[in-house]
């Protein structure tokens, strides 16, 4: 099985990208967002390709931008499912109604009577 941190570097390597050009398009990112937690070192990216060191949420959205990679599918590669969002949130009850911030199958259209009334 290849972990999470194999994949990354092959994504890396199918690029010709070498650390140093991915630490340096990650301090970009860093300085756009005014956010030092976006930058990948080149210890740090060592760490998470070859001793499966967790990358920050910051870190992975980084690499995600450099390597062209969905966000989602990586983090279904560190066994993050968002497909079960929504029946993971469902286990948990809330008193209050209140709205959700995500869909039940990542987008799927739903149909809504145009009026709750009955008919008379």
């Amino acid at each position: 099985m290849e972990y999470a941190g194999q994949r990354l570097r092959r994504a890396r390597e199918r690029l010709s990208l070498k650390f140093r050009d991915v630490e340096l398009a990650s301090q970009q990112i860093a300085e756009r967002h005014g956010n030092q937690e976006f930058a990948v070192l080149i210890s740090r990216l060592s760490d998470i390709e070859s001793h499966g060191t967790l990358p920050s949420i910051y870190r992975l959205y980084s690499l995600c931008c450099i390597y062209r990679l969905d966000l989602n599918e990586v983090l279904g590669w560190y066994g993050i499912g968002m497909e079960s969002m929504a029946a993971d949130a469902g286990m948990v009850r809330i008193e209050k109604t209140h709205g959700i911030g995500f869909s039940a199958d990542g987008g799927a259209e739903v149909t809504l009577p145009i009026s709750l009334n009955r008919p008379e």
